[in-house]
């Protein structure tokens, strides 16, 4: 926060580069240096909070935001931000001293005092203990912040950041949040390439341990084991490992059809035959994930019929425990009654 320009060195400076030293000038600086260096309305309490913390910002948006942030913070530092909103004149924001005893009083609060301790021990850790700790945590972020789809070196700097702080569940939830709003716009769009590339080379079974490294080659043009992928060659990849997996559907893969695609072509007819719902059946569902092994006598892919025939004779699919199944059998058994003549 001290790193930051002076309202009086900002204004100073707009002078010396020729703007105009008027009352309305000097109104507009100050509101754009607030904006630029102190969060927004020197007024409200949450500005100088999101300044000072501004990976906990996300505490402050919702109607709990208070409660949370005292849950974390504690009442005394969250005190302090409300008495420097409601008297500013207590306060000197403009020089660097007076932003220095303001660091002062925020060190000087029970937060900053428990903090302390925990940095200083981490700080101490001899490099390889540290290492461990950080690989320990980093797997742990991997799976239980999963949804955030973090990349290795922001889930590194979570593990880093939990471990030097002893950071609390609630801070953990709020300091994760805060790396996906840092983003760039060209690191959200990199991410989202890598989900749809990942998707693409999925739909071809296509799914080697180091995938995301070769993705990451593919992004950044940097080599990989000797290799500088591209979206093109790993698609190349992924396709010739389904034909040599899947002969018999190499015509359909030349063709543009990916795996998904030729289940998907099955899908209605298991869907119906079972008495399923076709929307929750995929290549991975562990009932069906050999569906595309099938052949016929002939070698070639599965006919709709031989499909038909293999879901009813096999007991593993349950086709005797369906409605359809149950009126056949029902069908049957009063034709062979009618042919004994118990029926007319």
């Amino acid at each position: 926060m001290a790193s930051a320009p002076t309202l009086e060195q900002y204004i100073k400076d707009k002078i010396a580069a020729g703007k105009k030293d008027t009352p309305a000038n000097r109104k507009a600086w100050t509101k754009e240096w607030n904006n630029k260096y102190r969060g927004g309305d020197p007024g409200d309490w949450k500005t100088y909070f999101k300044v000072q913390f501004p990976q906990y910002a996300g505490l402050l948006d919702g109607g709990e935001g208070e409660a949370q942030a005292r849950a974390v913070f504690g009442d005394d530092l969250i005190d302090l931000f409300l008495d420097a909103a409601k008297n500013q004149d207590n306060y000197d924001f403009l020089s660097e001293a007076g932003l220095q005893v303001w660091d002062n009083k925020v060190r000087a609060t029970k937060f900053y005092q428990n903090l302390l301790p925990a940095q200083r021990e981490w700080d101490m850790l001899p490099a390889a203990q540290k290492a461990a700790k950080i690989e320990v945590e980093f797997q742990r972020i991997l799976s239980e912040f999963a949804d955030l789809k973090l990349t290795d070196v922001e889930a590194r700097t979570f593990a880093t950041h939990n471990l030097r702080n002893a950071a609390t569940a609630l801070q953990q939830k709020y300091y994760g949040f805060s790396l996906i709003d840092a983003r760039t716009p060209s690191a959200t769009a990199a991410l989202s390439a890598a989900a749809e590339m990942k998707r693409n080379l999925k739909a071809y079974n296509f799914k080697p341990n180091d995938v995301d490294k070769m993705i990451s080659s593919a992004l950044t043009q940097k080599p990989y084991n000797g290799t500088i992928y591209t979206e093109d060659s790993l698609l190349e990849l992924a396709k010739n490992q389904a034909k040599l997996l899947h002969p018999h559907w190499a015509d359909q893969i030349d063709k543009g059809n990916n795996l998904d695609a030729i289940f998907g072509a099955y899908a209605p007819l298991i869907a119906s035959t079972l008495e399923l719902n076709q929307n929750t059946l995929t290549k991975e569902t562990p009932l069906f994930e050999n569906v595309l092994d099938w052949t016929g006598p002939d070698g070639k892919p599965i006919t709709g019929p031989e499909l038909t025939y293999k879901l009813k004779s096999d007991p593993a699919y349950k086709w005797g425990f369906t409605r359809q199944a149950h009126k056949e059998v029902h069908d049957l058994i009063q034709g062979l009654q009618k042919d004994f003549g118990m029926y007319k």
